[in-house]
């Protein structure tokens, strides 16, 4: 039994914890998740995050093969969109950021976009006060809407999101495009479209996680599940209080350097010991 005042986790146990741990569960992996190494005699912890490593990695498969699937169609919707947007702007380009430029994307994931060369850079540079450079980025996004609503038959429900950078949003219904496969029958991806200005940062922060992932493989394992997670308790969103993509990669990175300098300092104190020993043993 605890010893009287201790915590235990039925007494410190929460709505929003059992909310988590209930989604891990159903995340994590189709098998039923190991029981806790403390209860299984003669089984090292090593052995339970081998389990646990060879979990998130089939998981990562899975995610990655059924998004490997869905690309084709996830350029369909681009290069649709950027006709759309040529129609109006014809010098600009529609580019991808985001979690889908890094390979962190799921089926699930929205799609991120946004427009650049919609001006000259000259009068860009001109809307130096957010104030300026909002205006012009939300006249643009509603011409663009109209336009969507008007002539693009797969674009549902196109909406317009006066945030901090005005976004054009719209749902796509994967079988409604042109050369549509079996499999894209009732796949809905979501796409949100923005105007590139002094402020924007989507493609900044693409650059970033894109050198993060290259130079850390783990991380990409770590940062599906997390948005997973988060997707399963609805806070994947970051207007509705959730993390973004660019936060969770931030996060699950700082994870990673601790681990890897708390490996790092474990290495260089078994090395001290082993070389104190070999100094011992030829004094000897």
């Amino acid at each position: 039994d605890a010893p009287q005042g201790a915590t235990t986790p039925e007494r410190f146990a929460s709505p929003a914890s059992t909310r988590f741990s209930r989604a891990a569960a159903a995340v994590a992996a189709p098998s039923p998740a190991p029981p806790c190494h403390h209860s299984l005699p003669g089984r090292s912890t090593a052995s339970v995050h081998d389990r646990l490593h060879a979990g998130l990695c089939a998981f990562t498969d899975e995610v990655q093969a059924a998004f490997a699937a869905q690309l084709p169609a996830r350029n369909r919707i681009t290069a649709l969109l950027a006709a759309q947007v040529r129609a109006l702007w014809p010098a600009a380009e529609v580019k991808v950021y985001g979690s889908c430029s890094a390979m962190l994307a799921s089926v699930e994931s929205d799609l991120d976009l946004v427009v650049c060369n919609w001006l000259p850079a000259a009068m860009l540079q001109a809307c130096k006060t957010p104030g300026a450079s909002r205006a012009l980025q939300a006249e643009c996004v509603h011409r663009l809407a109209a336009r969507l609503r008007a002539s693009a038959a797969w674009a549902r429900a196109v909406e317009v999101t006066s945030s901090t950078v005005p976004i054009v949003s719209f749902g796509c219904d994967l079988g409604d495009l042109e050369g549509a496969q079996e499999g894209d029958r009732a796949q809905v991806v979501h796409v949100d479209l923005s105007f590139f200005a002094p402020g924007h940062h989507g493609l900044r922060t693409m650059a970033v996680m894109q050198q993060l992932v290259a130079n850390n493989p783990p991380l990409v394992p770590l940062v599906l599940f997390v948005k997973a997670l988060l997707k399963a308790v609805q806070l994947n969103r970051p207007f509705t209080g959730g993390l973004s993509s660019y936060g969770i990669v931030i996060m699950c990175m700082r994870v990673l350097r601790d681990e890897f300098r708390q490996l790092a300092e474990e290495a260089g104190e078994r090395a001290r010991e082993e070389q104190g020993k070999h100094l011992a043993a030829a004094a000897a």
